[in-house]
């Protein structure tokens, strides 16, 4: 026998985010130097909900941060040191990613905070050169992740 992670309530009863391309995923076309904005909904259930951030310097001087999930289970708190990317506030956010393409793709903004039961997130995208990009639009709650892709292909500015 061997020892199991306790899972707190909202762990229990959470189930993935559901995300998808406002718009078609494939056969996008952009220009160097024009942006591209795109756009998912997301819809959630809600957990974990939001969470406490408590930062503290490590060993080195090196910054981090720990985040609490608001729910408890019997006095007992999970934490996971995360990237400042999760949506703390709400416990659901998207986050743009380029995922392949050969050059630089900037997101304004990369990534968006929405409500803890899901929204719409709009980006705006710039590519450096042209291409064809796959680009990756990630909703996380916190204890989910779920992807949806991009294609584009993108050409010199005439």
């Amino acid at each position: 026998t061997g020892s199991q992670r306790m899972s707190t309530p909202g762990e229990l009863r959470a189930e993935p985010p559901s995300v998808e391309a406002e718009g078609p995923t494939t056969a996008l076309t952009a220009s160097v130097g024009t942006p591209l904005q795109l756009g998912v909904l997301v819809k959630d259930d809600g957990f974990p909900g939001p969470t406490v951030r408590r930062s503290f310097t490590r060993s080195g001087g090196e910054q981090s941060t720990i985040v609490v999930p608001l729910v408890r289970a019997k006095g007992f708190i999970q934490t996971d040191v995360v990237r400042s990317s999760l949506a703390y506030d709400t416990g659901l956010a998207v986050t743009w990613l380029h995922y392949r393409g050969p050059g630089k793709v900037t997101f304004d903004p990369m990534t968006i905070e929405l409500d803890k039961l899901g929204g719409h997130a709009t980006t705006t995208a710039h590519f450096s050169e042209p291409g064809t990009y796959m680009l990756r639009a990630v909703a996380n709650d916190t204890i989910f992740t779920t992807p949806v892709n991009f294609t584009v292909t993108v050409t010199e500015n005439n």
